[in-house]
């Protein structure tokens, strides 16, 4: 079967911006194009987000600017930061076409952004200016509902000492398809199928998709993946989700989702325009992580039916994770430590803090104390 690559959310900006540099790399090196003065794609678009793995970055987290200009005689330019490539464009039924020789990137058109897919990274861009464009927070009413009552719910909570199979069990309906893999097993229900191109199983990692169709065309599609695999992956999830580690873990003030017998946190986002609804789980005795992600009009009440009847098996083998931010002992120290260069004395106090710090800014963070005071500088600001 296909295996696929899978990234965490941890090295999925540095996987970004390697896309985004191999994208421009590839696709703009042309020289001169059409005139494209009464088109409606003609000004500055700038990439706002990219997604990958069903999570969504925001680009201002990892670079300055990442722009495309496409311009009335057919020419383009896109910026980097401070690196510019120039090359040409054409207007597509879709959207826009921009190619060289021997490689063309395609810009696809969804309620009034820009779209490019490469390397399984989607980039969402966003014409200067525009007052049409949708931005990623908009959503349908039967959207804004689901988030309302899943609230700033992104909820959930690692689970300690294994799967609740025995809940989850008690509401299966059996009479479906089965689909069994070594680390969870579904019944669908009529109308879903499986999709042969995306379905891999190990005993470290099952993963599949289940799609509702009407005709050709996919309605709904059902991601579900268990792996075994460190904490990481699924603490990045909750900071990118917005949900506060300590109140879910510690203060258990954070709702939770009984999916398939775990505990998942619930995560609403966008991939090319479409709602996708996002479940997190970890287990942490069995060391495992568990995701299913929902694309489409997930208020449907097929994918309720579709849910209940996926039950993960996760065997505990005694796993711990590390610890979290706020647990083992703060390190602290009463002394300094001086130093004299040329004529001056720079002198290093301990400045100790009464609650962890946390920053998930990899390229420019900085911390600074002035007198009794400490700042956090993130992106240069």
């Amino acid at each position: 079967m296909k295996q696929k690559k899978r990234h965490s959310l941890k090295r999925g900006s540095v996987l970004v911006v390697f896309c985004i540099m191999c994208l421009l790399a590839s696709a703009l090196a042309g020289c001169g194009g059409k005139n494209m003065k009464e088109s409606k794609y003609l000004g500055k678009w700038n990439a706002v987000s990219a997604e990958m793995s069903g999570m969504e970055f925001s680009v201002s987290d990892f670079m300055d600017e990442f722009s495309i200009t496409l311009k009335e005689d057919g020419s383009c330019e896109a910026h980097i930061d401070d690196e510019v490539e120039s090359g040409t464009w054409e207007e597509t039924e879709n959207g826009v076409k921009i190619k060289d020789s021997t490689d063309t990137l395609e810009m696809n058109e969804k309620d009034g952004h820009l779209y490019i897919e490469y390397e399984g990274v989607s980039f969402r861009f966003e014409k200067e200016g525009s007052e049409s464009a949708v931005s990623s927070g908009s959503a349908s009413a039967d959207t804004e509902s689901v988030k309302a009552e899943v609230s700033a719910s992104s909820s959930g909570a690692e689970q300690e000492y294994g799967t609740d199979e025995a809940a989850s069990a008690e509401s299966r309906d059996t009479s479906g398809t089965h689909m069994e893999m070594t680390l969870w097993d579904i019944y669908y229900p009529e109308g879903w199928t499986e999709n042969e191109d995306d379905k891999g199983d190990s005993e470290t990692s099952s993963y599949g998709r289940l799609e509702y169709k009407q005709g050709d065309e996919v309605l709904l599609s059902v991601g579900i993946t268990a792996t075994v695999e460190d904490c990481g992956g699924y603490r990045d999830f909750l900071h990118a989700s917005g949900i506060d580690a300590h109140a879910l873990v510690v203060d258990k003030s954070v709702e939770q989702e009984n999916i398939g017998g775990v505990p998942c946190v619930v995560s609403e986002t966008t991939s090319w325009g479409e709602p996708v609804l996002t479940y997190m789980g970890r287990d942490v005795g069995s060391g495992t992580t568990v995701k299913v992600s929902i694309t489409g009009e997930y208020s449907d009440p097929e994918v309720d039916k579709l849910i209940k009847n996926l039950a993960f098996h996760l065997e505990d083998t005694g796993n711990e994770d590390y610890p979290w931010p706020w647990e083992g002992e703060a390190f602290s120290t009463d002394s300094e430590h001086s130093k004299m260069i040329a004529d001056t004395t720079i002198t290093a106090v301990w400045v100790p803090f009464e609650e962890p710090l946390l920053a998930y800014d990899i390229f420019s963070g900085r911390i600074v104390s002035v007198g009794e005071s400490l700042y956090v500088l993130l992106d240069n600001v």
